[in-house]
């Protein structure tokens, strides 16, 4: 009987490339991840991994778009809690360095459904805090908190922040902080 085609011992060879690749992102960087390497511990031979992907590149660009549904996968337990879904993005960023670093490296199509799941969950949760809100506003303020996210995402993966100080400032305190920080005196 003939196997269907892109499909091995294993199952799907895409599938399994990537899934593959993510657990190597572990203990290496993107730029050291050999698609040679991926062929010999997935058992096909060198050329395989070009029947699904056409450069190494194209392959990265699925490890980080998988990377993105994972994140968003994550974030359907905050279920609209924004800190939640905040403490999600930074525990994935800690938890996965390289692939966190890959996903954010201009490797995924940024516009992409599933590279924008999990701002939209963001999105979602800032329109039910304020429901007021037109677009522009609800928009704005899911860039400006991402980015507060994200930096103290890699301010801690570059240890521009120790593990002591981490661990005594929940991402409560430090919003509530930049909050009060904001207001105008009177």
């Amino acid at each position: 009987m003939k196997k269907a085609p892109g499909t091995y011992r294993h199952g799907n060879l895409r599938e399994a490339l990537v899934e593959d690749a993510i657990r190597l992102l572990r203990t290496q960087t993107a730029a050291d991840l050999s698609v040679r390497e991926l062929a010999e511990r997935a058992g096909v031979s060198p050329r395989a991994p070009y029947v699904h992907f056409a450069s190494k590149q194209e392959l990265l660009a699925a490890v980080a778009t998988q990377g993105f549904e994972e994140l968003a996968e994550a974030g359907q337990d905050a279920e609209g809690d924004l800190y939640r879904l905040g403490e999600i993005y930074i525990r994935h960023a800690l938890d996965h360095p390289n692939l966190h670093r890959l996903m954010f490296g201009g490797f995924a199509e940024p516009y992409s459904e599933k590279a924008d799941a999990s701002f939209q969950q963001v999105l979602r949760a800032i329109r039910g805090r304020q429901p007021g809100w037109d677009e522009e506003r609800v928009h704005a303020a899911g860039l400006a908190l991402w980015g507060f996210v994200h930096g103290l995402a890699e301010l801690r993966l570059n240890q521009m922040i120790s593990a002591e100080v981490w661990e005594v400032l929940p991402l409560r305190h430090l919003a509530a902080l930049l909050s009060e920080v904001l207001q105008p005196q009177d």
